[in-house]
């Protein structure tokens, strides 16, 4: 079953709302307001004040939940916001079915501007806003993947130019990547602009230089960490073999097909799949494959289709494709 998890601040009406609740008549702040109307399988709240109780303050949300105390020097500063709340929502364990929900009412408008920017990006959610004893899903007039990615790919040194002003070793999954040249530093920026939109990515470049380093980052700099990403060495299989390797089969789709087989590509369902030397591929596969790969109009740029071998009905999956092929660079 799809889970369903909350992630919200507890701002200072939360605060209020429940310190008030210890003397006066019971009174609703935005985060009771929201559980009041929504039920949550797992629910984090995050808090830079000092509450009375802790334990006082679950009890009076009437809800099982885990609090994360964190230190801000400033509440309206969105680059701290932001180093604060993604690894608490790397840890968290939500799957490609389940749903992440995070609240904008309570804490800052900086905070709520930090959610906004995740949920529509490295960390698709659900936005929920109280207002008034209300509660509703705020829909964000626009969408980072169609509205703005577009635009920063026609402008691309302008949008990750300040990602170079870091070192690979101090960006979040790329640690393993030694090197810190300017060119190296570009790599990285390139990579994890990729990472962040869930794009597919072609790797391209000279044996050794270390394609498969960049892949495992931009997976662990993905939002799909937390899942499975899959390997095939197209080179390494025969013809006959990688169709089935790849979209798997039904029984009986061919002599000695004795049983179904799950394919890669279904067995990477809400992850990545790292796809070396697809050149190598004959023509007829790599046309199926294309087609695997190309999201649909209707669908997101990691939605793809594909048919398993002998079946009748076409699966539709949701994974990040790794593309890698060793090319001799001109000088």
């Amino acid at each position: 079953m799809p889970m369903r998890t909350l992630i919200s601040w507890i701002g200072n009406a939360d605060i209020k709302a429940f310190q008030s609740s210890q003397t006066e008549a019971a009174s609703f702040g935005p985060i009771r307001t929201l559980l009041a109307e929504e039920r949550f399988d797992e629910i984090h709240f995050l808090c830079d004040n000092n509450l009375v109780d802790a334990d006082q303050f679950l009890q009076w949300t009437g809800e099982q939940a885990t609090i994360h105390g964190v230190s801000l020097s400033n509440p309206a500063g969105h680059g701290e916001i932001l180093k604060t709340v993604r690894p608490i929502l790397q840890l968290l364990s939500v799957k490609g079915n389940d749903e992440l929900c995070f609240h904008l009412s309570p804490g800052t408008p900086s905070m709520a501007a930090i959610w906004v920017l995740l949920g529509k990006s490295e960390f698709p959610a659900t936005l929920y806003q109280t207002y008034g004893g209300q509660t509703w899903i705020s829909e964000i007039p626009f969408d980072i993947t169609v509205d703005v990615l577009p635009k920063i790919l026609r402008e691309p040194d302008r949008w990750w130019q300040h990602l170079q002003c870091e070192s690979p070793q101090a960006v979040s999954g790329f640690e393993a990547i030694i090197g810190d040249s300017p060119a190296l530093r570009a790599a990285v920026g390139r990579a994890k602009r990729a990472a962040i939109h869930e794009v597919s990515v072609l790797l391209l470049g000279e044996t050794g230089t270390g394609k498969e380093l960049f892949a495992d980052a931009i997976h662990l700099a993905s939002a799909r960490r937390q899942h499975r990403m899959l390997s095939l060495n197209c080179a390494a299989i025969s013809r006959e073999l990688i169709e089935s390797e790849l979209f798997g089969h039904v029984k009986g789709a061919f002599t000695g097909a004795t049983s179904a087989h799950r394919g890669l590509l279904e067995q990477a369902d809400g992850g990545t799949i790292f796809l070396d030397e697809v050149g190598e591929c004959d023509l007829s596969l790599q046309a199926k494959l294309l087609r695997a790969l190309q999201p649909p109009r209707d669908g997101t740029p990691t939605t793809r289709i594909f048919r398993p071998v002998g079946s009748a009905e076409d699966r539709r999956l949701s994974i990040l494709t790794l593309t890698l092929h060793n090319h001799a660079i001109k000088t």
